[in-house]
């Protein structure tokens, strides 16, 4: 057999192969997604697919109660159930935090939350990510899913006194996110409630309150002082028929509006005190007149009682003395007389005393007086004349008296007055050739104006 052709034929067909092979290797392959296993069947193959796998991410659930910085990072580590590392600066540790609640965030998220949980007048914050960035991987459905590194990230926490001007537009990831503090120029829409500060015509209970229009303009006068150059003035609406105040303006207009609320409420409070005050000063001002009108009516039945008992004691003695009544006659009369006198002394007292608490409740009982005249040489017309004289003092300046008390038997007058309205009665008592005492003295000459035995007493007028 002749094998000489055979070395052309294999060379040929290597030839072919080696042309197949680079035909092949010139085709475009389709780009393996990132994980995805080498030899793995397409995504195109008629072959059951396995369910995808679990996203491993490291989320976790905040509900931190408040308190420091320091303690909600305390409280972050212990929550997550994978590492949670955070370095904090010394002015950042020991910040209030309001209460925090997120549902399902990563570590960042939860971090950089700490910077809308304080006060906007404490700083700056700067919070940097320092650890690896995040990996993400291709399902094969498509989905772009984050892979767990090889280590966990760390995260810088600091409060800036001031946020340098390079740094306020720094990108959040990874290099970091700088949370400036400035006031929320949100718009936001407030309804208040105004009814109980405006006056009210048709209620007396609420005529402390302010007029519609003047509680607009007072609204409208702080927010002019809150409003910048070339910012837009807030929307002010008010509706009559609900009594609504209706505010669209940032946080700062809407805490102007929300003084001007607060004072107006205050003042109202104070208003009502006042005339709540002037009310029972009004109610207490009528008891107290009743009272002292009940006293005076008491006191002067007492006298006509006292007057009656005097004229029958002295009938009874003087028929006694002509021998036509009995001793125990005169003896009944003279314990009606002295029942009556105690009934009398009893009234008075009551009647001075309501006087006296009138006074106090008037302010004026620390410069009062209490007058004595003793009246007991005047005749009976005499001492009506001087009666009369001093009503018409009292009538001229009835608030420098407190009671006037003209005595049964017209022996003396007491007197509650003042240090002036005493010295003009002093003066008309001479003119009348009576003395007077102040502050009732222990033993006045007139003291016994009624007489406590029936014998030496001569008979008296009655009333």
């Amino acid at each position: 057999m002749d094998t000489r052709p055979l070395p052309r034929v294999i060379a040929a067909f290597a030839l072919l192969l080696a042309a197949g092979l680079a035909s092949a290797q010139a085709q475009p392959q389709p780009q393996q997604p990132p994980g995805q296993v080498e030899g793995a069947k397409p995504s195109g193959a008629k072959v059951s697919q396995p369910a995808e796998p679990e996203v491993h991410e490291n989320l976790l659930s905040v509900n931190f109660p408040g308190g420091s910085v320091a303690d909600y990072v305390k409280y972050l580590k212990s929550s997550a159930s994978f590492p949670v590392n955070v370095v904090l600066s010394p002015a950042a540790r020991d910040v209030d935090l309001a209460p925090i609640e997120l549902e399902s965030v990563d570590v960042q998220t939860a971090i950089e939350s700490i910077a809308a949980a304080t006060d906007q007048d404490r700083g700056s914050w700067h919070i940097e990510r320092i650890g690896p960035e995040v990996q993400y991987r291709t399902l094969p459905s498509g989905t772009m899913v984050p892979m767990l590194p090889s280590s966990q990230p760390a995260f810088k926490v600091e409060l800036l006194a001031a946020p340098p001007a390079s740094q306020s537009n720094r990108a959040s990831r990874p290099g970091g996110q700088l949370f400036p503090s400035v006031p929320d120029s949100r718009p936001m829409v407030s309804v208040n409630s105004v009814r109980d500060l405006l006056k009210d015509p048709a209620s007396p209970s609420n005529s402390a309150g302010v007029t519609p229009q003047t509680l607009l303009s007072a609204v409208e006068a702080a927010l002019q002082m809150t409003m910048q150059e070339n910012e837009a003035a807030p929307d002010v609406k008010f509706h009559p028929e609900a009594s609504l105040l209706i505010v669209r303006g940032d946080a700062s207009q809407q805490g102007a509006v929300k003084s001007v609320l607060d004072q107006l409420r205050q003042d109202a409070a104070s208003r009502n005190a006042a005339q709540d005050s002037r009310k029972q000063d009004a109610i207490r001002e009528i008891q107290m007149k009743a009272a002292m009108d009940e006293a005076r009516t008491q006191r002067r039945a007492a006298e006509d009682r006292l007057a009656a008992a005097v004229e029958r004691m002295n009938r009874v003695r003087k028929l006694q003395e002509s021998g036509t009544a009995a001793a125990e006659e005169l003896d009944a009369a003279t314990a009606e007389f002295q029942k009556a006198r105690t009934e009398r002394d009893l009234a008075m007292l009551k009647e001075e005393q309501q006087g006296q608490v009138a006074k106090v409740m008037a302010g004026r009982a620390d410069s009062w007086i209490a007058l004595l005249i003793n009246t007991k040489s005047l005749s009976p017309a005499d001492f009506d004349r001087f009666d009369k004289a001093i009503q018409t003092i009292i009538f001229s300046g009835q608030d420098h008296f407190g009671g006037h008390f003209p005595a049964a038997d017209r022996s003396n007058i007491r007197v509650w007055t003042d240090d002036q309205m005493a010295t003009r009665l002093d003066q008309l008592a001479k003119e009348f050739g009576c003395d007077s005492y102040r502050d009732f003295p222990s033993d006045p000459p007139a003291a016994a104006s009624i007489p406590s035995a029936p014998a030496p007493a001569p008979a008296v007028q009655p009333k």
